[in-house]
């Protein structure tokens, strides 16, 4: 999903897939990563590289536990 002009929040369904291993969504306009995101308990790669995140990632993405890796750059 990355490079697909996404603007805003992302929605909390994404917690609809929790068997997802890899998640892109670089390049876009994301403004927050919603709590549910750590109900992704297969996800093992996440990368919100160049979006209009601000701030620091929440505390709550400790609770990925399957996480390997993360990219937050830009």
């Amino acid at each position: 999903m990355d490079h697909n002009q996404l603007e805003g929040p992302l929605p909390s369904h994404i917690s609809a897939l929790p068997s997802l291993k890899v998640l892109n969504l670089s390049h876009n306009q994301i403004t927050e990563l919603p709590h549910e995101i750590t109900q992704i308990t297969g996800l093992e790669l996440l990368d919100v590289s160049d979006n209009a995140l601000s701030g620091c990632l929440p505390a709550f993405m400790g609770g990925a536990t399957a996480l390997v890796e993360l990219a937050a750059d830009g």
